[in-house]
């Protein structure tokens, strides 16, 4: 299930648990725009407590996204409130729920849209620490830490480009162990496999402006001694196994 989050969202100046909720509310709403859903579930979906869940809604309130109403029972017992949700225009990119990204922290999720934002069809994004801070109103070690999170819970892995320019992050580069998957998912075709693991190998080295052109064997034992650079751990050996046609 993929969600389209609009891009105007995250120019609003929202607090993170505020992103948060409201992100959920667009997850449960239906065609009209309208969800119904109790404080007790969004406070356990979106790993908050119930006080914090009514003061995100209270702030969606304020700032016009949401207009809740209350609603009861025919014994008069109050029960799941009724939020209409503004429909914001302009582009949208897409959050992917099959991972339950609302149980991450809030400044990690709210930094971890933004860069959803900026990636491209590659699922390359390279905003700057300063852009990131601006435009999503938290502090510069707040945007660091929640890089670091995102990097250690496997959603994002961050390579530098070259000195002096910023950081290249890679979203969605996720391996299948199960079935030991040869492709990479950074948007290489599943027909050019070798291309693929070749050109894996040029933007690890390029640092050292190294050329790769060497045999398979030779690039398996380059990779091994050389991935250590993206400090991720699971972009091991199942990448470049011997037991696939490299």
């Amino acid at each position: 299930m993929k969600l389209r989050i609009p891009n105007e969202l995250l120019n609003m100046k929202l607090k993170p648990n505020e992103l948060k909720v409201f992100v959920y509310l667009m997850r449960c709403q239906s065609e009209k725009g309208v969800a119904i859903v109790r404080a007790k579930r969004i406070a356990e979906i979106c790993h908050i407590n119930q006080k914090t869940v009514y003061k995100a809604i209270e702030g969606l309130c304020n700032v016009g996204l949401i207009r809740r109403s209350h609603r009861y029972n025919y014994d008069g017992q109050y029960i799941a409130n009724r939020y209409e949700l503004v429909q914001l225009p302009g582009g949208w990119f897409e959050l992917g729920m099959q991972q339950e990204p609302l149980a991450i922290s809030a400044t990690t999720f709210m930094v971890y849209l933004y860069l959803l934002r900026c990636k491209g069809k590659s699922g390359k994004a390279f905003p700057s620490l300063r852009k990131m801070q601006e435009v999503l109103g938290i502090c510069r070690n707040t945007v660091i830490q929640a890089i670091k999170n995102l990097i250690g819970l496997k959603l994002l892995v961050r390579a530098a480009l070259r000195a002096g320019k910023h950081n290249l992050y890679l979203l969605a580069f996720r391996i299948q162990e199960k079935k030991r998957s040869t492709a990479c998912k950074l948007c290489f075709s599943k027909k050019n496999k070798a291309g693929c693991e070749r050109l894996l190998c040029k933007f690890i080295l390029s640092r050292s402006r190294f050329v790769v052109n060497k045999t398979r064997e030779q690039i398996v034992s380059l990779c091994q001694r050389v991935v250590h650079f993206l400090h991720n751990s699971f972009l091991t050996h199942p990448v470049y196994s011997k037991e696939k046609n490299l």
